[in-house]
């Protein structure tokens, strides 16, 4: 999904007055039908930026605006059953703040319209009841405030200490949504290209005049929490994003369709998704993953009554993992990522790509095993990479693993170790691998999509058949370069090739093309065929002894 998060702390303390204040103003908004505080039509509106005219006809408040921003103060903003209010404005990208200072939640149970961009801002909390319909081109719904400095200069910030709530039992139709505060639920029907549900104190949003939707999160929120329960439709080619930063995201009752999905938050229940259909779904909560194994045997959701794993822990079953990329692209996003169970995917249709992902450092980080286990691709692509959060990550360990692909294999750890040298691997597509220390087993033939070896690394490739390349092979650094493909041929004749340091080989016929400026410096080597080097920079020498079979020639 291209809706990025980047969360980084901000310390932030609320009082027991503000919770109990919250939980009040949640009652008020879920439990009144008519809604103890609110009126039939908002109250009280100044212009404070901007032109606008506001006229009551009836039942009906029509607001025009006429400039390209305008923000708007009420004492109250409420629509009543029956009631409405309509926004005119010049264009369709054309917006509005309305922010509500009076200190009662906002109660929409009528009808709001707006041509262009439409936000309501309201810390003591916003709810759209049931019956409600808005049809806006853009909605913002935040119990954060937003400056009005900000605003006017397209900065989306939004900011607050409120604990209040967006809640959302209507109909509400738009290009984009977006329902931000402490708390955010939805239990309507959502329907716009772009959806996100933010439980957060501190939130930017960026491109939302069109293109692909990017949220900045850097608040902390002690315990927030989103859940949709209702109906979101973003369309095959639609963003949806539901992240509680800190907290809870919950879909186990809702229903979602989109192209672009992300569930996210401290704790995401793996095995309670709802019902999604996405072409990519993103889960990126925080803590360790068990992959492949069940509550039993290793792993689990941290607040299963009874679980035996740590709260920060989840876990994903084969089952979950089949269903998952029986429908869509995965990308599974935590801190460390442990392989403690057989996955095995290769009854289903493929062409999809499986990402795991580990944020982290040290022995808190990285991609392992907890013991022998077999990940079966059949035809999806596999994915892995260390992204760590400082200059040092975990290493990506998969001795204990065997790997069964048909298709591609991406393994990326920066300047960290790749171990994927379990003797019974079966890679038979295309293999690009990006780490500091590489070594890699294969029972059958090796084809190389483009790999770098970093900083002084070392390269070892054992092949049960014959090593061919479709991408440039880097080492850097000095950095050795072995492959050892006992009596067949290795073929690395990559006009991109760039090995710094040594290479030896173990082979029939072997070719090689080298662009390095140190030209070809053979270790020691045993060809029982050919030997054909060229060297496109430097020349060619040697460390140790060469034993070749049959003829050389070298340029």
């Amino acid at each position: 999904m291209n809706m990025k998060t980047r969360k980084e702390a901000r310390l932030y303390r609320s009082s027991w007055t503000q919770k109990l204040l919250s939980l009040f103003l949640v009652a008020v908004l879920t439990l009144s039908p008519g809604g103890l505080l609110a009126r039939n039509l908002p109250t009280g509106g100044k212009i404070a930026k901007g032109q606008a005219t506001i006229n009551v006809n009836g039942q009906t408040m029509t607001i025009d605006q006429l400039t390209s921003k305008a923000i708007i103060n009420w004492d109250s903003f409420d629509i009543g059953k029956g009631y409405g209010v309509d926004v005119n404005q010049i264009s369709k990208n054309a917006a509005m703040l309305s922010r509500v200072i009076g200190g009662n939640p906002s109660e929409i149970l009528g009808r709001l319209s707006a041509t262009g961009h439409f936000y309501l801002v309201n810390p003591s909390g916003i709810l759209f009841g049931q019956g409600a319909q808005v049809d806006v081109n853009r909605l913002i719904a935040s119990t954060l405030d937003i400056t009005d400095d900000n605003f006017m200069a397209d900065k989306l910030l939004f900011e607050g200490s409120s604990d209040a709530a967006v809640i959302n039992q209507g109909l509400v139709n738009a290009q984009a949504v977006a329902l931000i505060g402490k708390e955010v639920s939805n239990t309507g029907e959502i329907n716009a290209k772009q959806v996100a549900m933010l439980g957060t104190k501190s939130v930017e949003l960026g491109n939302v005049h069109g293109g692909k939707l990017s949220i900045d999160f850097s608040g902390f929120t002690e315990d927030s929490s989103v859940s949709n329960a209702g109906v979101i439709n973003a369309s095959e080619l639609g963003e949806v994003i539901l992240y509680a930063e800190n907290g809870k995201t919950d879909n186990a009752q809702g229903t979602i369709t989109t192209g672009e999905l992300e569930i996210s938050g401290k704790i995401v229940n793996l095995q309670e998704l709802g019902n999604i259909s996405f072409s990519h779904l993103l889960i990126d909560p925080t803590g360790v993953l068990y992959f492949g194994g069940d509550e039993l045997s290793g792993g689990g959701v941290g607040e299963a009554t009874g679980s035996p794993w740590p709260a920060a822990d989840s876990y994903i079953t084969e089952a979950t993992i089949q269903t998952l990329l029986g429908t869509g692209a995965l990308t599974l996003d935590w801190d460390q990522i442990i392989i403690n169970g057989d996955v095995d995917d290769s009854r289903g249709t493929g062409g999809k790509r499986l990402t795991l992902k580990a944020l982290g450092s040290g022995s808190n980080g990285g991609i392992l095993t907890d013991g022998a286990h077999t990940l079966t691709m059949g035809g999806h692509d596999l994915y892995m990479v260390i992204e760590p959060t400082g200059t040092d990550g975990g290493d990506i360990n998969l001795t204990d693993l065997t790997i069964i692909t048909n298709s591609r294999l991406d393994i990326e750890a920066r300047q960290k170790q790749i171990l994927v040298n379990n003797e019974y691997n079966q890679l038979s597509g295309v293999v690009a691998l990006k780490g500091r220390d590489v070594s890699l087993n294969n029972t059958g033939s090796t084809h190389f999509g483009v790999s770098t070896i970093r900083n002084g690394g070392s390269l070892q490739v054992t092949s049960g058949g014959k090593i061919t390349q479709q991408g440039a092979i880097t080492v850097q650094g000095s950095g050795t370069a072995n492959f050892n493909a006992g009596t067949n041929d290795v073929i690395l004749d990559h006009n991109g090739n760039a090995f710094s340091g040594t290479v030896s080989f173990i082979a029939k016929d072997v070719e090689i093309v080298n662009k390095h400026a140190n030209g070809i410096q053979f270790a020691e080597s045993e060809i029982g065929g050919t030997l054909t080097a060229t060297a496109t920079a430097g020349g060619i020498s040697q460390t140790d002894a060469i034993s070749v079979g049959g003829a050389s020639l070298l340029s």
